[in-house]
């Protein structure tokens, strides 16, 4: 329980900075960012990463973490993005189109939803690049994804009654593509600008080959625990 408290936390913070984000979006109208509703709109436009994981023992120390986190999530889904997109600062929100729910709201299924948590776009003005912050990559189009999620919950910890439905996840392993179950990560040079069109094909990053393979082995051990017939 204390770790779904902590996630909470943190999903709590960064939803807090989304909508911050959201205000802020007025900041990069002479970069046209302002404009960007869907993922096609990113195309073309060059970023940096912010940072890449290359700590392959961070995530051997702490798969089983990993692995147990989702154990009290509120709503497991497999759903579809459709492409709407949402950009904040720190993180984006996807819509998805929800095929199934596997724990949760049944009455999801067959729905949309704003799933928050998807990599954010920031411009740093000093340095005059768009810089991205993701250690997944966003859901792409034409693919299911099996997806942990919550809703937003008040300091008195009531679900936040919204116009459309929204939810967070957890941006390591939150959200994780059963179209492509395989070879799904690229290595990424820090120093290199990249664009969607490079990537949209990729889920995992990383700065070295061994850190791909161990999200790889634990996304097949998630895959296996919560898909199962």
């Amino acid at each position: 329980m204390m770790l779904k408290r902590n996630l909470l936390l943190v999903a709590v913070t960064i939803a807090i900075i989304t909508v911050l984000g959201q205000a802020w979006k007025g900041n990069f109208v002479d970069l046209g960012m302002n404009e960007i509703n869907s993922l096609d709109d990113l195309r073309g436009r060059p970023f940096y990463f912010e940072s890449i994981d290359s700590d392959t023992e961070y995530y051997r120390e702490y798969r089983q973490m990993y692995m147990d986190q989702y154990e009290n999530c509120d709503c497991i889904m497999i759903a579809s993005p459709t492409g709407g997109y949402q950009m904040g600062t720190s993180s984006g929100i996807q819509e998805v189109q929800v095929e199934r729910v596997l724990r949760g709201d049944q009455s999801l299924k067959g729905n949309t939803a704003w799933i928050d948590g998807m990599p954010g776009l920031a411009y740093y003005e000093d340095e005059d690049k768009t810089r991205i912050d993701a250690l997944l990559n966003y859901m792409q189009e034409g693919n299911e994804y099996l997806i942990f999620c919550e809703p937003y919950i008040s300091d008195e910890g009531e679900v936040i009654e919204m116009e459309e439905e929204y939810y967070h996840t957890d941006c390591f392993f939150g959200y994780l593509n059963i179209t492509k179950r395989k070879d799904t990560g690229v290595i990424l040079d820090i120093n290199k600008s990249y664009t969607y069109e490079e990537l949209e094909g990729y889920e995992f990053f990383g700065g070295c080959q061994s850190v791909l393979d161990v999200k790889q082995e634990i996304k097949d051990a998630l895959l296996e625990e919560y898909l199962k017939e």
